[in-house]
């Protein structure tokens, strides 16, 4: 089997020329930006679901997700205390800050305690 078998042709061409590839994801996203503005009915509903694009990125993204071991919206974080939205849309908390499980040392994952 050859080294490009079961690789399509646009993935080969991307694999040679990182500049190609850069301006396929730009209009990628762009087209995708288009597609959620045309299906909002609302600003608000524009924000939520550009909010929703996001924290899919940062938890679904191979190198985000390593960063990142949770990402809430305002409304859904737990450590909101009831206060009120004053503009922050998402709450991301890195690995390293996340609280040890039961039974877990902080030392042994990494936690700070920061």
């Amino acid at each position: 089997m050859g080294r490009h078998d079961g690789i399509g042709a646009t993935d080969r061409a991307l694999a040679h020329d990182p500049q190609l590839e850069r301006q396929l994801s730009a209009q990628a996203f762009d087209d995708l930006l288009q597609r959620l503005r045309a299906e909002a009915d609302s600003p608000r509903a524009l924000g939520n679901a550009f909010e929703d694009l996001v924290r899919a990125y940062l938890t679904t993204d191979p190198v985000m997700s390593r960063q990142f071991a949770r990402v809430y919206s305002w409304r859904e974080w737990p450590g909101r205390d009831h206060r009120p939205d004053t503009g922050i849309d998402l709450v991301a908390i890195e690995h390293a800050h996340m609280p040890p499980k039961a039974g877990e040392s902080g030392r042994a994952r990494g936690h700070t305690g920061v």
